[in-house]
């Protein structure tokens, strides 16, 4: 094989796997969206790195999986989600992703918001954000 077709290949094979990567972060996405929708803390997490900056009402930190599907859980017990609407998503320079939307839910509605970050070949939820909406 000569060197500019190896090159071209390299190239190729570059190109194509960047696009695998932001297709499947955006196939990640639509599944985290439903996982939320159907209040499945268990599915939701599975999507979070080892650590992850937590933050909904009550609770406020860094945890690890376990830790975050407990109070993920315990909070949608108590708010069962009704709908989620996305309002903006998009990617950073640095290749982070992140989602913005509104959940409603029975008695308030929340600001939704979570941001991913590739590591180790795949895009893990590294903030994930639940804030009582106030107009």
């Amino acid at each position: 094989m000569n060197i500019r077709l190896q090159k071209e290949l390299i190239v190729f094979l570059m190109i194509f796997s960047g696009l695998t990567v932001t297709v499947c972060a955006q196939n990640n996405q639509a599944i985290i969206v439903k996982a939320i929708s159907d209040g499945d803390a268990h599915e939701l997490v599975k999507y979070f790195h080892t650590m992850v900056n937590l933050s909904i009402p009550g609770s406020e930190g860094v945890y690890n999986r376990n830790q975050s599907e407990a109070l993920l859980q315990k909070f949608f017990n108590q708010n069962e989600v009704l709908s989620i609407k996305i309002k903006h998503e998009g990617r950073s320079n640095e290749g982070t992703r992140f989602l913005i939307g509104k959940m409603n839910c029975p008695n308030k509605i929340y600001n939704l918001y979570f941001l991913m970050k590739e590591m180790e070949g795949k895009y893990w939820i590294i903030q994930f954000q639940l804030e009582p909406f106030e107009e």
